[in-house]
């Protein structure tokens, strides 16, 4: 039976960015999708931090819902100051009126006239109708009158205020083209690459249907690896490394080549890819021994990260703005959904989830993490960090966060206590992983990496790469050896006393790295994207 609608009085308040498409066209394509996840974090994380429920995202824009006028009208004067902070400015429009309910969505004329006052708003200034105003009288928020406004398609005319004063404080004026230009370029926006499964994987990848394939690998063995293509011959999608000589032993010749990612799990190899130049995603189920393909997992492109553990495969997606997390399990292909919270939303620009210290963890876009339980597949309620975080690594007893704004720094996060303890960092923490106690922290722009000791708080020399390294992950450690997909080879650390690099065979590229333990194997995933402009500046394949 359909769910019936019911009226309710709510404030909506629409919000926007102002010049969004110059500002896009002066980033590039690459940097604006980062900006952008950059900017819905620090949006989200106050939209929580003040009650709103968000409802709909579009772009740069948002319609959020609140209970009282006056917590919008503060709101929108708070995420004024946000988005300064990055860069750029926002304009809003705050109504107050009785809207049609259904599915926890509002709707109807109120909505309407919300989005018609933001429209007529200039940078850095909240509008509201004379409903809002007189509703906020004796509070803390003080108006001057506009005038009068047709608003398209609703009748009458409508009376139009400006807050100028919420709180003790006034509005703050636009920005200026050189101070935003200057506080823009003072963020560190990663560049962008393919994400890794190492704790996340951009890209789609909600199961769809579990099917079985007869895929035969040729694994070739000794000195010649070349990697060219000859007529009728198979890429290379896979590279065998002996931890122990540093050499490659062996290549895995089959027709499922592109940009990939790698976890091993136990004597399994899960392995992320996009298919048919990205119209499909698959998870490969490979033998980490042969690399031979034991099951074929279609994906559907609605997910976000991908990741292995508790003996199953986690898918994480959005489905009509509803967080989820798919559970595969790894024996029977038994597939689980779990609905996270209404309130997690999640942004392919994290590395959101995350297995370990008991738990499956995800990362939402208000730096607040959710864990599962493996047993019971049941998710905790939403726990805040404070952080507006990029990368999400569970570890020990304890949950960590990089984050790169407003600061450069790693977090702890302890989920019984829920306190967090913050280590100032040096270098970009784009990608965490841990080794033994401590943790490797790496910069894909510098090309370094760095190891970080929780107990002292102390951060190491970085150590450069000789190799290009993706931004969005490809790392391993295991036995003290740190391992890097770093395009035409491979870099290696051990021990922080030696390194070096184990070149790929003719023609691949390095895409992302797993490290085996049972079977004490290296494996590397090739077919990153050759032609993009963070690789061809940085030297990449």
């Amino acid at each position: 039976m359909p769910a019936t609608p019911h009226r309710r009085l709510a404030t909506v308040l629409f919000f926007d960015m102002v010049g969004s498409t110059v500002l896009a066209s002066e980033l590039g394509d690459e940097r604006w999708r980062e900006f952008l996840a950059l900017f819905w974090r620090t949006v989200r994380r106050q939209l929580k931090r003040d009650g709103a429920r968000e409802q709909d995202q579009a772009g740069d824009g948002c319609l959020a819902v609140f209970a009282q006028p006056a917590q919008a009208l503060r709101t929108a004067a708070a995420l004024i100051v946000v988005a300064q902070g990055l860069g750029v400015d926002i304009r809003c429009g705050v109504h107050t009126g009785e809207c049609e309910e259904l599915d926890r969505k509002v709707q109807g004329v109120a909505v309407h006239i919300g989005a018609r006052v933001m429209a007529l708003a200039g940078p850095a200034e909240v509008l509201a109708t004379a409903t809002v105003r007189d509703l906020t009288t004796g509070s803390d928020v003080r108006f001057e009158h506009v005038g009068n406004a047709t608003l398209k398609g609703i009748d009458g005319d409508w009376v139009l205020f400006r807050a100028t004063i919420v709180g003790d404080a006034p509005l703050p004026p636009p920005l200026s083209a050189a101070e935003a230009l200057s506080r823009r370029a003072g963020l560190e926006l990663r560049p962008r690459g393919p994400r890794r499964s190492r704790t996340a994987l951009i890209a789609a990848a909600a199961l769809g249907a579990l099917a079985m394939a007869v895929i035969t690998p040729v694994l070739t063995l000794g000195a010649n690896h070349s990697a060219a293509r000859q007529r009728g011959s198979l890429p290379i999608s896979l590279v065998r490394i002996d931890p122990v000589n540093d050499k490659v032993t062996g290549v895995v010749r089959d027709r499922y080549v592109g940009p990939s990612g790698l976890v091993s799990d136990n004597g399994t190899l899960w392995e992320f890819e996009r298919v048919e130049r990205g119209k499909r995603m698959v998870v490969f189920e490979r033998d980490a021994r042969t690399g031979r393909v034991r099951r074929r997992i279609n994906l559907s492109p609605e997910g976000i990260y991908f990741q292995a553990g508790f003996g199953s495969v986690w898918v994480l997606r959005e489905d009509n703005f509803v967080a989820k997390v798919d559970r595969i399990d790894g024996l029977s292909g038994r597939r689980v959904t779990i609905n996270l919270p209404p309130t997690v939303s999640v942004s392919p620009a994290l590395s959101a989830l995350s297995v370990g210290a008991g738990r499956v963890w995800v990362l939402d876009d208000a730096g607040d993490v959710t864990a599962i339980d493996p047993a019971t597949n049941r998710p905790s309620v939403p726990m805040p960090t404070g952080v507006v975080a990029d990368w999400l690594q569970a570890f020990g007893p304890y949950v960590w966060l990089t984050a790169t704004f407003p600061q450069r720094e790693l977090v702890r996060f302890d989920p019984k206590t829920r306190r967090t303890r913050r280590y100032p960092l040096p270098e970009h923490p784009w990608v965490l992983i841990p080794s033994g106690q401590e943790f490797w922290l790496m910069d894909a722009t510098d090309r370094t990496v760095s190891l970080f000791d929780p107990k002292s708080g102390r951060t190491d020399a970085p150590i450069g790469l000789a190799g290009s390294p993706s931004p969005g992950g490809g790392l391993a450690s295991a036995s003290g050896q740190l391992w890097i997909a770093a395009g035409k080879q491979v870099d290696w650390i051990h021990n922080q006393n030696w390194q070096g690099s184990v070149r790929m065979p003719t023609g691949v590229c390095a895409d992302d790295v797993a490290v085996d333990t049972p079977t004490n194997t290296v494996w590397v995933s090739t077919g990153r994207f050759p032609d993009t402009a963070y690789y061809s500046q940085h030297g990449g394949c």
